[in-house]
Formats: C-alpha cells, structure tokens, sequence
C-alpha cells in the first residue's frame, strides 16, 4: 500500500491510478475509519451479508457480516453507483495473522477508483499455527514449516476452501441475477 505522504509529494510515482485515489479516499478515511469503531457485536446486526450498508464520503459504502459456518466477520466495500449494483467482484483473503479489517482502507481506495467493483474481504478464523510455536491466530489453515509446503499436511485448509468456494458461489449468484449475460467478473485474490 502506498503511504499516506507518497500522495503529497512532488516524487513522479506520486502521480497516477494510486494518487488519485488517495486524495478522494483519504480525507473521509481519515475522518471516519467506520470499520475500526464498530465493536464485534455489532456483526450480529448484520448477520448473513444482509445487513444495512454504511454510507461513506464519496458515494463508497461498507458493511460487515458474519459467516454463519464459521464464525468469522467479512467487510464488504461498494461504491453505490446510483443504485446499480457492482457488474464486477474482487474477493481478496489476507495473510497470516491479518484480518479482513486490516486490508479495508485499500478496498476503499481501490473501490473509488473502480466504482463498478465490489471488494469482499474474508477473515479467516483463529487457530493456532506451528511455525509460530501454536499461538492462535488468524490463518486459513497451519502451516508447519518453512520448507516444503506440498509435502505438509494443512490442517484446516479443507475449511477454508469450502469458505472461499462458499463465498465465491454466493458473489457469482448476485452478479449474475443483476447481469444474466455477463454476470462472471470475479477475481479471488490474496
């Protein structure tokens, strides 16, 4: 992500796609940074991604919802286009020990600069991963070592990719119910 003082400066990569996303975005996420206030029983209001949508500046919106299999949030982020809905949908999962808040701003940023994009973003639920001596955290399966990932046994990856794949038939149901005919722009990133 670029940093906030990169938008400000006279340096040539301070122009461009990121910059300008950053001027328009910046000034209402500073302000507000919604997602960071709004306490974890607050997902209970918006259970099952059917929940109010959050008016932001600028005709971006957000809202979080809880995955009822597993438990854990996802932060949804739309520009509200008039009311049309997105004809596009960018699923972007996080790392280890990261959460779907921690990666909210750049929806946000990329979501101004992509108005017709729907960003969702999984957390994957806490477990306690080996590598980093059994603490628990977030991570969408355990990882063991630091070698040959192929050849270790990923507990929990199963239950990630029935979350992922859950997630994305639900996104390519929504996109095609608004448009039959091209209703597959998905990308899954992370």
């Amino acid at each position: 992500m670029l940093p906030a003082a990169a938008a400000t400066t006279r340096h040539p990569r301070a122009y461009g796609t990121w910059s300008r996303a950053l001027r328009r975005v910046q000034p209402c996420v500073q302000q507000q940074r919604p997602w960071r206030r709004q306490a974890a029983t607050a997902s209970g209001r918006h259970n099952s991604g059917d929940g109010d949508w959050n008016e932001l500046e600028g005709g971006l919106r957000y809202r979080l919802s809880e995955d009822p299999m597993v438990g854990t949030e996802t932060v949804e982020v739309e520009h509200s286009n008039g009311g049309r809905s997105p004809s596009a949908v960018v699923i972007l999962t996080h790392g280890l020990g990261d959460s779907a808040r921690g990666w909210a701003q750049a929806a946000l940023q990329l979501c101004s600069e992509l108005p017709w994009t729907r960003w969702v973003l999984p957390s994957a639920p806490n477990k306690p991963v080996t590598l980093n001596g059994g603490i628990s955290m977030p991570a969408w399966y355990d990882i063991v070592g630091s070698s040959d990932r192929a050849a270790e046994h990923c507990d929990g990856i199963q239950q990630s990719h029935e979350t992922l794949l859950r997630l994305v038939n639900k996104e390519l149901e929504s996109l095609q119910l608004h448009d039959p005919e091209d209703g597959s722009r998905l990308v899954l990133a992370g």
